[in-house]
């Protein structure tokens, strides 16, 4: 669900905006699908100064976020469920730009040089989702965190 929603521009451009923002680095925050109290706080709270490019974030229903956040491992994607006082986050990282960082998340299951992408998951209290969230999205690589070894000759 995630993939064919998040990976098609077609089907993300057709569910309808509730909010959008745009951060300090003038790329929209956009929250998409059903109005619930919990994710579209997520929204008013999203960091305009975190350095990220589009993100869209899509909700499914009450208990159920998909996020989009690109510039981070590439493009970062994030599923959110709410469990009466707890939010799970799984999260996917397509592009391993260093591996130190990736495997220093919370919930990561450790990779090496020869992985390709990364998962992970940790859950939090659902008063803490935002903070923790915000924290862990900071905390996911960029391509300017990437560590280039010299070969030698």
């Amino acid at each position: 669900m995630h993939a064919s929603i998040m990976n098609n521009e077609n089907i993300l451009q057709s569910i309808p905006v509730i909010s959008e923002k745009i951060n300090s680095h003038k790329y929209p925050i956009t929250l998409r699908g059903n109005s619930f109290e919990h994710f579209n706080k997520l929204l008013e709270l999203f960091p305009l100064d975190l350095d990220v490019s589009w993100t869209d974030m899509v909700c499914i229903n009450e208990k159920k976020l998909i996020m989009m956040v690109r510039d981070r491992g590439h493009a970062l994607t994030i599923e959110i469920t709410l469990n009466s006082n707890t939010a799970r986050i799984e999260y996917f990282i397509p592009k391993l730009c260093n591996i130190e960082m990736i495997n220093s998340l919370p919930g990561i299951n450790k990779v090496n040089e020869d992985s390709i992408g990364a998962t992970g998951a940790f859950e939090t209290d659902i008063d803490n989702l935002a903070e923790s969230l915000f924290s862990f999205i900071s905390k996911v690589p960029t391509d300017e965190d990437m560590v280039f070894k010299s070969r030698s000759l």
